[in-house]
C-alpha cells in the first residue's frame, strides 16, 4: 500500500468478510489518490445496510486514519439562515 493506515482507537476485530471489504476499499483509495491528504472524508460501508458497520476514513499527509462504527447513526445537517444575513 502506498499510504499508511492508523486506527484512531484500538483496531477492531473484523470478520473475514468485513476485512476483505476494508482491504478492497483501501486498495481503491491508494490507486485513486496522489496523497492521503487529498482525502477530506470517506465512508466505507461494511454491510448492506447504511446503518450497519462503517469505517470513516480521513487522510492527513501520507496516512489514512480509520474510525470504526459498529452501528452508524445518520443525522440530518440543517443550517438556519439568519434573516439579517439573508437581506445583505
Amino acid at each position: 500500500m502506498k499510504f499508511e493506515t492508523q486506527w484512531t482507537h484500538d483496531e477492531p476485530e473484523l470478520s473475514v468478510e468485513k476485512q476483505k471489504i476494508l482491504d478492497q476499499e483501501l486498495d481503491h483509495l491508494n490507486e485513486m489518490l496522489d496523497s492521503a491528504g487529498d482525502l477530506i472524508f470517506h465512508t466505507i460501508f461494511l454491510e448492506e445496510s447504511p446503518n450497519g458497520a462503517t469505517i470513516a476514513v480521513d487522510g492527513i499527509d501520507d496516512t489514512l486514519y480509520l474510525t470504526y462504527y459498529e452501528k452508524t447513526k445518520w443525522v440530518p445537517l440543517t443550517f438556519e439562515i439568519d434573516e439579517e444575513d439573508e437581506s445583505s
